[in-house]
């Protein structure tokens, strides 16, 4: 069991180094790099998911994982690293949920996302609000929800030869619940409140 902490603090000390280097040298990258920095950044947190699935969704490792991420990249500007973890995090945690031997529920979808939710409800700029909006939610309800039209199409194929990338154990209604009370606290900005 010690050894099993002592990787995970491992693994995020890695993971926070490399978020850290990022977002110190994401004002210096020129347009022909930007793509090899996005790159860097999508594999660098589709294995972290990748190795939170292997762990079974440990709730410890979840929450080590999502206090690097927003100490180290979402709590900062510019908004161009931010907004490109807000873009990739549904695909790749679908990924990673695809391969994994238990797959995500409900409480631990929401841990894994927490911390997007976190930014929307409090960031200044309406913009990051409306991209954890859009990139992340509707994301999840027309594309990786039971209820979406991809679910609903696979559902219509007689044989399956992968796993699907939708979110089966994670109810709507569930994500909703959770999404009301992220807006009804008191430190949530007014303003998002009717978003």
């Amino acid at each position: 069991n010690e050894k099993h902490c002592r990787g995970a603090h491992l693994v995020s000390l890695y993971i926070s180094t490399f978020l850290h280097t990022v977002r110190r040298e994401w004002g210096n990258v020129d347009k022909h790099r930007v793509d090899k920095f996005y790159t860097a950044v999508r594999l660098m947190i589709g294995e972290a998911y990748k190795y939170m699935a292997k762990r079974h969704w440990n709730l410890g490792i979840i929450r080590l994982f999502n206090d690097v991420l927003y100490e180290q990249a979402l709590s900062h500007t510019p908004n161009g690293l931010r907004f490109h973890l807000i873009d990739l995090c549904i695909e790749e945690l679908a990924k990673a949920n695809q391969t994994a031997d238990i797959p995500l529920t409900e409480a631990t979808f929401l841990d894994c996302v927490e911390p997007y939710f976190a930014l929307a409800s409090k960031a200044v700029d309406k913009n990051v609000q409306k991209r954890v909006m859009d990139k992340l939610l509707l994301r999840f309800l027309n594309e990786y929800s039971f209820v979406s039209d991809v679910a609903l199409r696979e559902d219509s194929k007689e044989h399956e030869e992968e796993k699907s990338l939708v979110f089966s154990e994670v109810h709507v209604g569930t994500v909703a619940k959770f999404i009301f009370e992220v807006a009804s606290e008191s430190d949530t900005d007014e303003r998002y409140r009717k978003a």
